[in-house]
């Protein structure tokens, strides 16, 4: 409950208060207004006891008094007294008021409560913000990751998007996904080293020039003869698994697969990466196709297989290679007389050794610049199909 009473300014006497009555009113002609300590009211009667809380000279407040004490319930209570300037019948008082603590601190505490409220909010939204950002990020980060390893070709490293509730996250997963499964079917039909360079240097195609280059040629000898006791799925596979072990030789020894015809390879080193002397990765290539041929034979006679005998022609010398074809579908491939010297040396191991089991023959322009401890024989000059001049051969030694 809020008590309002007036006061004469400069004393503690009481002009008016609601407890004052004609039963209690102790006015007299020397005295005509009650002492504060007098007036029936328990906690005004002691406000000399009252502590002063707020009351300044400056500001706002100018000539206000914030005072605080306790009733006789124990109940905290504020009295304020203003600067006295209201006029009463031409006599100056001083109005004031004492009231519960509560209409001052309740809106303290209601602005208390409220920060603790908004406080425990904003725990809640950063801790929900945060398993938010790692519900997002994680799969932002996977294909960050992801898309460095497509930036290199190493689709293999590349891990599969999982879905995701969040729509515009799913759509990437999907758009992610597919986009690394058609790399991955567009890198079986081109050459890693081809597209990594084209990346590398931010281009989109590769112009035709002229190298030297090193062409290697194989062939299975008597693949028809040996494919009539087979049936087409059996062909397939046992095609696809002597390109394979052939195909990663190439491939290790930084060679370019530029074509399979049947259970022919055609490949080709100094292109698109530049080699100094690629006669020799051709020859160590071709010595290590020797040798896993001849595992393979050996496996394929445990299991009662016949073995698998293959032709292998090397040559080297300039070439026109890049981009060859009509503008909608191009080939990066070689073309020019090497390639044909190359095939003819090729077959031309049917007529030096028609049993081997693997016969490497080569120009000696590509013995020249072989090191000492790839052995060869010379066989001399060697009429060649399609060729006027003979070929000087060489057999290397598997």
């Amino acid at each position: 409950m809020i008590t309002v009473f007036l006061m004469e300014p400069g004393t503690n006497n009481v002009f008016a208060h609601p407890a004052l009555t004609s039963e209690n009113d102790r006015a007299t002609v020397s005295t005509p207004l009650m002492d504060v300590a007098d007036v029936p009211d328990e906690f005004l009667s002691n406000l000399s006891s009252a502590k002063l809380v707020e009351g300044g000279t400056d500001g706002k407040n100018r000539g206000h008094e914030l005072r605080a004490g306790y009733d006789a319930n124990g109940h905290r209570r504020f009295i304020l007294l203003d600067k006295g300037t209201h006029g009463l019948k031409g006599f100056p008082v001083r109005l004031g008021a004492h009231f519960p603590a509560e209409v001052l601190e309740q809106p303290l505490h209601q602005l208390s409560d409220a920060a603790l409220i908004g406080v425990a909010l904003l725990g809640v939204s950063l801790i929900g913000a945060g398993l938010l950002s790692h519900h997002i990020g994680s799969p932002i980060r996977r294909a960050a990751k992801g898309a460095r390893a497509v930036a290199l070709l190493d689709l293999d490293a590349v891990p599969e998007l999982p879905h995701s509730m969040v729509r515009e996250l799913d759509d990437l997963s999907t758009g992610f996904n597919t986009m690394v499964s058609g790399l991955s079917a567009f890198m079986r039909y081109m050459p890693k080293t081809l597209v990594t360079k084209l990346i590398r240097e931010g281009r989109a195609d590769s112009p035709p020039e002229e190298r030297n280059l090193t062409v290697l040629f194989t062939d299975i000898v008597g693949f028809t003869s040996l494919s009539e006791t087979m049936s087409a799925p059996q062909i397939a596979a046992f095609v696809n698994h002597h390109l394979t072990l052939i195909g990663s030789v190439i491939e290790a020894h930084g060679g370019t697969i530029d074509k399979y015809v049947g259970d022919s390879v055609m490949a080709f080193w100094g292109a698109p990466e530049r080699i100094e002397n690629p006669a020799e990765p051709a020859a160590r290539a071709a010595l290590d196709i020797a040798g896993v041929i001849h595992a393979d034979n050996l496996a394929r006679k445990e299991q009662g297989l016949p073995p698998v005998h293959i032709r292998i022609g090397l040559h080297g010398g300039p070439l026109v290679v890049g981009d060859i074809g009509a503008p909608s579908r191009v080939n990066y491939t070689v073309i020019g007389d090497t390639v044909n010297v190359a095939s003819r040396l090729e077959s031309l191991g049917r007529e030096v050794d028609p049993n081997a089991e693997v016969i490497i023959l080569a120009s000696q322009d590509i013995g020249s610049h072989l090191p000492e401890e790839i052995a060869y024989t010379p066989l001399g000059e060697q009429k060649v199909k399609g060729k006027d001049r003979p070929v000087d051969v060489i057999r290397i030694c598997v």
